[in-house]
């Protein structure tokens, strides 16, 4: 029970270490955050707890980078003339679909180390993990750019019908 409790802690510990090295300046893009959420599928019994230790981890540094960190002028709207900060925007949840990719990965290294650990299968998670937050992801911004673009066509298709009814209507 003791060397349970241990094994939780360390896991903790290393899984908020790693998420808290995205508050630290680094190259864009280049945080072991793939490797976090596999680690923890690993690592914690019971796979829950996987789960929630890893996204709540990623959840708390995104809280900070996006509300206080190097993101929150993307966010905040400040005068032009001044730079006076107008409006402080505070993000509470920053992009659903970064996490259910997060989750979609934590359960594809669950069901991957369901049984072992060997070297062709952390490369071979690692290598998922990547190409399936990209398809995650970009399914997200093609569906948006996809409503976008049909909303354009809807507009240009009413506009040339509005402009050629008032032609034929002279």
């Amino acid at each position: 029970m003791k060397n349970n409790k241990l094994q939780i802690l360390f896991s903790t510990a290393i899984i908020l270490l790693i998420a808290g090295s995205r508050l630290i300046p680094h190259t864009a893009n280049f945080v072991p955050v793939f490797a976090m959420i596999l680690f923890a599928s690993v690592h914690f019994k019971n796979k829950w707890n996987a789960i929630f230790i890893s996204i709540g981890a990623l959840w708390l540094s995104d809280l900070y980078i996006n509300n206080w960190g190097s993101s929150a002028i993307f966010f905040d709207q400040y005068d032009p003339v001044t730079g006076q900060l107008l409006v402080d925007n505070f993000i509470f949840f920053s992009s659903p679909v970064q996490y259910l990719a997060y989750i979609l990965i934590a359960l594809l290294g669950i069901q991957i180390f369901k049984k072992s650990i060997s070297l062709p299968k952390v490369f071979g998670s690692s290598l998922l993990a990547g190409v399936a937050f990209f398809l995650v992801s970009n399914f997200m911004v093609g569906r948006h750019y996809v409503s976008i673009k049909l909303r354009w066509i809807t507009f240009m298709l009413y506009s040339s019908y509005s402009i050629f009814q008032s032609y034929i209507s002279k």
